[in-house]
């Protein structure tokens, strides 16, 4: 018998959640590294891009967010968002934990 801690988190998936070659690409070396080499290539690409986002042009808000969403796509970050749209309201800030630079591009993909 196993006895929780009521301090300590809960996961929602077991090993049951998890299986060992789930994925048609989980057992192949090639493969992986040819899926890893590819979204680095992009991820150099995308960012090399980046002082071109400071250039004021019309719907640049639109830009900023494609430009983080396709960084976050290309480093294999998937997003998602709950509840509703914090814009337009005075004296908005938006926090994040900063566990790595991939934060700044995940604010920016939901609110530039």
């Amino acid at each position: 018998m196993k006895i929780e801690h009521p301090w300590l988190p809960r996961a929602s998936c077991d090993a049951s959640c998890v299986r060992a070659g789930a994925g048609a690409a989980a057992g192949q070396p090639v493969v992986v590294a040819w899926r890893v080499a590819l979204r680095a290539t992009f991820a150099l690409l995308l960012l090399s891009a980046t002082p071109l986002l400071a250039i004021p042009v019309p719907g640049r808000s639109h830009i900023q967010r494609g430009y983080c969403r396709l960084m976050l796509r290309c480093l294999g970050v998937r997003i998602t968002v709950s509840g509703g749209p914090i814009r337009n309201l005075a004296g908005v800030l938006v926090v994040s934990g900063h566990v790595s630079w991939v934060d700044i591009f995940a604010i920016g993909a939901v609110m530039p």
